[in-house]
């Protein structure tokens, strides 16, 4: 007895290839150019010329290869033979393109991806243009994919992986939709390997889908044909699956269970966590995950929180509503338990590496195909009201800068921030170091993965700053001879949108602060306050002296002007103790004025604990701009009792 159920039934199937209206050729063109210029504005809005972290792993195997093809594309497949994925970034390295080649490869994967989603959402899913659009703003703006805009390397596998393997999903449909037709069904089989060739975590999704094809064609198909389809769809998973294992075992590659960062995965208790979580995120709205992959409103943050479990009610009531209103396409029910199985494979193979490596990236395929599922299951005005859900979480935290916190996002700026920075002013000298922000070593260092050259960022100046300068970041235990660098980099805190700050130091203020030396080393630039000079100071009060040091007390306070030049990038030393047993506060204070009219701008204040010894204590200063002049201010903090003995003040 032959069971009569499908995917579809063959006649709606047959229905649904074609819109219900007419669409015109001239609507077509706009909509593909809008897209393309979409797409275009937004990878522009991140560009920047400078390459970092995993980008440089290709530039450094050309170095090493004098540019040879061969050597960079086996070096490479070293790792894993990612054949296809490999191959375009040995070409690239090889004929030294810009970045701005990248990022044109890469829009013009978003946009097939985009356009691919128009001609489904228009074509076979009978939807309106409005809900086309509402489906490629999605796309563009989803949280699972904001760090492609800045990270090439992992953008190119994200979004060439993702078209071919809704190229396959389409071509599939059209060689199995109506009748079966081999150009399509080959079409199909050759996107499904090179989508494994791309990376290879997309042969689970293959597998389910084979699956799902040839399930679906056991219990509805003609028998005549259901051999011939059955072993095509089984192709879709097993021949890239067994193509790989040979490239594999062929090029001597790292076993196929290595996973991210060179570890091996294991099936445990996190796998299972970091599934759930994935799905949690993906398909009610979570925001569950570390910050440094899904940005700074995740599960942990007291806002996030209410992020997280507000678009999760708000999923599960849109949820209740639609069953409540019987507003599901209940015909399509076979599709999308396919659609669902792939995006289920994917989340599984996803979470092989466990809670440390749960990125977001690797949800953005599986969000197209959730998106795809609501489209096709729910009816009437429910599709748009779901599509417009998502694409508001989507912008909600776009626009509170969430993704500002993502570790591609910020390296990637910082990166742009030290080599601009470098080129804009050049310091005097062509060697220096990088100290104060330990991302360095992946952003300008590029990491552990590959040997980066005799120093740490020696790919990173020779690919964006043509080696006219320089550059290492300091890695703590890594050997280094400070006698090779002329000038320092200090990181200086973070900007607009979590960008890396850095400012020029001396040599001898860069190892301080990399912790390898110490201020009581450096030579003294300046005696500000002594039994000497401080004289020259201004007081409130006049306070007492024992032996040559100023005795503070609550509400005493001096002050001495110095101009902004004689402060700037210096080390403010105060020598201190406290008189009695307790630890009383202290200020290390410098207040600054405008050049111009001496209008107070801001002011530098760091509270320490002098005890009964005499010791040094210190800060770097940094003037903000437009300061003209610094007052070095000698005073207690506010509200406090006792005496602190200042025995000098000085400038290193």
């Amino acid at each position: 007895m032959q069971c009569k159920f499908t995917v579809m039934d063959m006649d709606e199937r047959s229905t649904n290839l074609m819109p219900s209206t007419y669409i015109g050729r001239s609507e077509i063109l706009a909509d593909i150019v809008l897209i393309i210029l979409l797409t275009a504005l937004v990878f522009g809005l991140a560009y920047h010329p400078y390459f970092f972290g995993d980008e440089l792993m290709a530039h450094r195997l050309a170095i090493k290869s004098d540019y040879s093809f061969t050597s960079i594309f086996q070096g490479l497949n070293g790792y894993k033979p990612r054949l296809v994925f490999n191959g375009i970034l040995a070409l690239l390295a090889e004929w030294q393109v810009s970045r701005l080649v990248y990022a044109a490869l890469l829009v013009g994967y978003m946009v097939w991806i985009n356009v691919l989603l128009y001609g489904a959402v228009r074509y076979l899913f009978n939807g309106g243009r409005v809900l086309a659009w509402l489906l490629i703003a999605v796309v563009i703006t989803s949280r699972y994919g904001t760090m492609l805009y800045f990270d090439y390397v992992s953008g190119l596998v994200e979004l060439l992986s993702t078209s071919l393997l809704l190229s396959m999903l389409l071509l599939s449909w059209l060689a199995w939709g109506t009748g079966f037709r081999w150009w399509y069904a080959v079409a199909a089989l050759v996107a499904s390997i090179l989508c494994v060739f791309v990376h290879e975590r997309y042969i689970a999704g293959l597998l389910a889908a084979g699956l799902a094809i040839a399930l679906a064609e056991c219990l509805g198909s003609a028998a005549e044909r259901r051999i011939l389809v059955v072993g095509w769809a089984l192709s879709l998973g097993f021949v890239p699956l067994f193509l790989f294992a040979l490239a594999n075992e062929t090029l001597g590659s790292l076993p196929m269970t290595t996973g991210a960062a060179g570890q091996r995965v294991m099936l445990g208790g996190d796998t299972l966590w970091s599934a759930l979580t994935y799905s949690y995120n993906v398909f009610l709205g979570g925001n569950y995950g570390h910050e440094w992959f899904w940005g700074h409103y995740n599960h942990l943050q007291s806002v996030g929180k209410i992020m997280g479990f507000g678009t999760v009610a708000c999923t599960i009531i849109l949820l209740v509503v639609v069953v409540l209103r019987k507003e599901l396409a209940w015909h399509s029910r076979w599709l999308v338990a396919g659609l669902l199985a792939l995006a289920i494979a994917l989340i599984a193979i996803a979470s092989l590496p466990g809670p440390s490596h749960q990125a977001a990236r690797y949800m953005f395929p599986v969000g197209i195909l959730v998106a795809i599922a609501w489209i096709i299951m729910v009816t009437n005005v429910w599709r748009y009201v779901g599509i417009g859900l998502i694409l508001a979480i989507n912008i909600m935290y776009l626009l509170l800068g969430s993704y500002d916190s993502i570790s591609s996002v910020y390296s990637s700026r910082a990166a742009n921030s030290v080599a601009g920075s470098l080129l804009g002013v050049m310091p005097n000298g062509r060697s220096g170091l990088v100290v104060g922000n330990n991302d360095d070593f992946w952003s300008i260092g590029g990491g552990a993965a590959f040997d980066m050259g005799p120093r740490q960022g020696d790919t990173f100046s020779k690919v964006n700053l043509k080696s006219s300068v320089y550059i290492d970041p300091f890695v703590e235990g890594r050997a280094f001879d400070p006698a090779l660098y002329d000038f320092g980099l200090a990181f200086n805190g973070f900007g607009p949108h979590r960008t890396a700050r850095y400012r020029l130091v001396s040599v001898d203020t860069a190892l301080v602060l990399a912790g390898i030396s110490d201020v009581e080393n450096l030579p003294v630039n300046t005696v500000l306050g002594s039994r000497d000079t401080w004289a020259e100071w201004q007081w409130n009060e006049q306070p007492n002296q024992i032996e040559g040091a100023v005795a503070l007390r609550a509400g005493t306070e001096g002050w001495r002007a110095l101009p902004v030049v004689a402060l700037d990038g210096r080390w403010l030393v105060y020598r201190a103790r406290a008189k009695s047993g307790a630890r009383v506060p202290m200020r290390l204070q410098v207040n600054w004025h405008a050049k111009q009219d001496n209008r107070f701008l801001s002011a530098m204040i760091e509270v320490v604990y002098p005890n009964e010894t005499w010791n040094s204590y210190v800060t770097l200063l940094k003037a903000p701009p437009g300061a003209g002049i610094g007052y070095v201010y000698a005073t207690l903090h506010e509200g406090v009792q006792g005496v602190v003995e200042l025995k000098s003040v000085e400038l290193k």
